[in-house]
């Protein structure tokens, strides 16, 4: 019962690291560090620092994500190590039990953290203008949006805070995932708002889903 019990407070690490980086994420993505996320550099075409982002804590929340990440993979390994030891030390029918439940345990963390990735459509796309930056991002309309950027459907309120992303964006990209016709899997698309010839920086119609 003993290693079942560090077992479970592996697993709970696991979660909380799990939700932290989660939170990163979400705080790089938005408008407040310029919808950097994890890979947009944060010097300008000439190599100068940008001037409309905080650099040093963008680079420290990088940072933190990172040594997460290590953690994460080491805790993993240290749960797949504890799980062999204790089927290999318990051959009778409550050793399977214990795997059984901690299984179950692992499982229900990973759907957990698998809600963030099949979040509910917030916004339809009612039609693309031609030669608009979401044309050519690849957006179609009828395309239903799960994530624009750090919004998804349980942090949206209204179509301001897609405005405020669009203008921070503006000159880089932001990623939008989608779902298109009946498939559930997510299309991630790479979008770069932008002035063009027609209205606004985007190019396309977007509706509330009730």
């Amino acid at each position: 019962m003993e290693a079942t019990a560090n077992l479970r407070i592996l697993i709970k690490n696991k979660e909380c690291i799990e939700m932290e980086i989660a939170k990163i994420t979400d705080e790089l993505h938005s408008p407040k560090h310029g919808c950097v996320g994890l890979n947009d550099p944060v010097v300008d075409s000439d190599d100068f620092p940008r001037s409309d982002i905080d650099i040093l804590t963008i680079r420290n929340l990088r940072r933190t994500i990172s040594c997460l990440q290590n953690d994460h993979r080491n805790l993993m390994s240290t749960i797949e190590h504890e799980l062999h030891q204790l089927h290999a030390s318990n051959k009778e029918k409550d050793a399977i039990d214990q795997i059984a439940a901690i299984s179950k345990d692992l499982t229900e963390v990973e759907n957990k953290n698998n809600e963030r990735e099949n979040c509910e459509a917030f916004l339809l796309i009612e039609c693309v203008c031609p030669n608009s930056p979401a044309e050519k991002c690849g957006l179609l309309a009828g395309d239903r949006i799960v994530r624009f950027g750090s919004v998804n459907h349980d942090n949206f309120k209204d179509l301001s805070m897609i405005a405020d992303i669009l203008k921070y964006a503006q000159g880089r990209t932001v990623n939008v995932e989608a779902l298109r016709g009946s498939s559930q899997t997510c299309l991630i698309f790479s979008l770069a708002p932008h002035v063009w010839d027609g209205y606004g920086l985007l190019g396309c119609k977007l509706v509330n889903i009730n």
